[in-house]
C-alpha cells in the first residue's frame, strides 16, 4: 500500500508539476506576445504618422503647384481678353467709320477707310482663332457671330463700292448695301456686343449688376 500510495503521489505531485510548467509556459508566451503586439502596435504608428505627414507635405506642394498654375493661367487669359478686345474694337469702329452715312470733311477717304477695314478685320480674326481655344464653344460662337454679322454687309457694301467706282454698276444696289451696313453697326451690333462683354467679365471675375429689362 505504501508503494501505491508513493506511485499515487508522485504521479499526483507530477501532474501538479506539469501544470505549473504549463501555467508558465503560457504566461511567459502571452506576456511575449503582448510585448512584441505593443512593440508593433508602436512601430505601425511611428510609420503611419511618417507616412501620413510625408503626404499632407506632398499635397500642400500640389495644392501650391495647381495655385501658381492657375494664377498663371488667368494672368494669360486677361491678357488674351484684353488683346482680343481691343482688335475687337478696332475692328468695329473700322467697320463704322467705313459704313457710316455722314462724313465729315478732313476725314480719309472711303478708299482709305476701306483699306483700314481690311487690315483691323485680319489683325481681329486671326488673332481670334489663334487662341479660341482658351474660350467657351459658346463665347467663340458669340464671337464669330458678331464677326460674320459686322463682315457680311460691310463686305457687300464695298463690292457694291467698288463696282460703281468702275462703273460696273449705276449705284442702284450700291446705296442699298451702304443703308444696310450702317443700320447693322447701329442696331445689331450693340446687343451682341454687350453680350460678349458679359462673358469676357465672367471669365475676368469681375462682378456683374443686376439688370432689370424695362
Amino acid at each position: 500500500m505504501s508503494t501505491l500510495g508513493d506511485i499515487i503521489a508522485f504521479v499526483g505531485g507530477s501532474s501538479v508539476l506539469l501544470a505549473g510548467v504549463t501555467w508558465l509556459l503560457r504566461a511567459a508566451l502571452k506576456h511575449s506576445a503582448d510585448r512584441d503586439l505593443v512593440q508593433f502596435k508602436s512601430r505601425l504608428e511611428t510609420t503611419a504618422t511618417t507616412e501620413i505627414e510625408r503626404l499632407r507635405s506632398e499635397l500642400r506642394v500640389f495644392e501650391a503647384e495647381r495655385s501658381k498654375q492657375s494664377a498663371l493661367l488667368q494672368e494669360k487669359l486677361a491678357n488674351l481678353i484684353d488683346e482680343l478686345y481691343k482688335k475687337l474694337i478696332d475692328y468695329l469702329a473700322a467697320a463704322e467709320s467705313f459704313s457710316s452715312i455722314v462724313e465729315w470733311s478732313g476725314e480719309p477717304t472711303k478708299e482709305e477707310k476701306a483699306k483700314v477695314l481690311s487690315e483691323k478685320t485680319g489683325e481681329f480674326f486671326n488673332f481670334f482663332v489663334r487662341h479660341r481655344i482658351y474660350f467657351s464653344a459658346a463665347l467663340c460662337e458669340k464671337i464669330k457671330h458678331l464677326y460674320d454679322t459686322v463682315r457680311m454687309p460691310t463686305t457687300s457694301y464695298n463690292v457694291w463700292r467698288q463696282a460703281v467706282k468702275n462703273h460696273d454698276s449705276s449705284g442702284g444696289k450700291f446705296f442699298e448695301a451702304w443703308e444696310t451696313a450702317a443700320k447693322t453697326i447701329q442696331s445689331d451690333v450693340p446687343p451682341l456686343m454687350l453680350a460678349i462683354e458679359d462673358e469676357f467679365r465672367s471669365l475676368l471675375g469681375v462682378t456683374l449688376p443686376v439688370r432689370h429689362d424695362s
